[in-house]
């Protein structure tokens, strides 16, 4: 008799050591095939804008317009647009936004682009236009489908020459319309 509690012991605390080690495994192999589909999702997935062939440069507090000059001249460049972030990278810039001085201020997400930046990512314009190549001031808006209905306009259309109010008293006008 004293010697079958000690063995049932052994036995238990083996048993206990094997189906942990079971369950720690099957939960590795679910987590590891979870992160390879979402990796493989992320790979795959149609983001709504032209990625291949795009080549970021980051600037490093260099000039532009300076770097441009000197990449239009290399035969193998079809196009340069510049922005102050990349899409989907997760990262981004805020801004307040209100459609009125009465209105509350909303955050947004921007980018600061040129006006080939549409053109080289293939976003679809779907209402109003592009932003012209004089335009150096920062007083016209492209916005997507999301900001339309957030700010409550109607249709597509109605936001075109609507008026925003950026930050304290920055007013800009939304000449365009982008998918989301």
């Amino acid at each position: 008799k004293g010697l079958k509690g000690p063995k049932m012991t052994k036995m238990g605390l083996r048993k206990f050591l094997i189906v942990s080690q079971l369950a720690i495994s099957v939960v590795l192999i679910i987590s590891a095939s979870l992160v390879h589909r979402q990796i493989k999702y992320m790979m795959t997935k149609d983001y709504g804008f032209k990625k291949d062939n795009i080549v970021n440069i980051e600037l490093q507090g260099q000039e532009y317009d300076l770097l441009k000059t000197e990449l239009a001249k290399l035969p193998f460049v079809s196009s340069i647009s510049g922005t102050n972030n990349i899409p989907s990278t997760g990262m981004h810039t805020d801004i307040d936004v209100r459609t009125s001085v009465a209105d509350e201020d909303d955050k947004f997400n921007y980018f600061s682009v040129d006006e080939y930046y549409i053109e080289n990512l293939q976003l679809e314009l779907l209402a109003g236009r592009n932003f012209t190549p004089d335009q150096k001031e920062e007083k016209e808006v492209i916005i997507n489908e999301r900001a339309v209905d957030a700010f409550g306009f109607e249709t597509l259309q109605d936001a075109i020459g609507q008026n925003l109010i950026l930050e304290d008293s920055t007013i800009v006008n939304i000449v365009g319309v982008v998918i989301d």
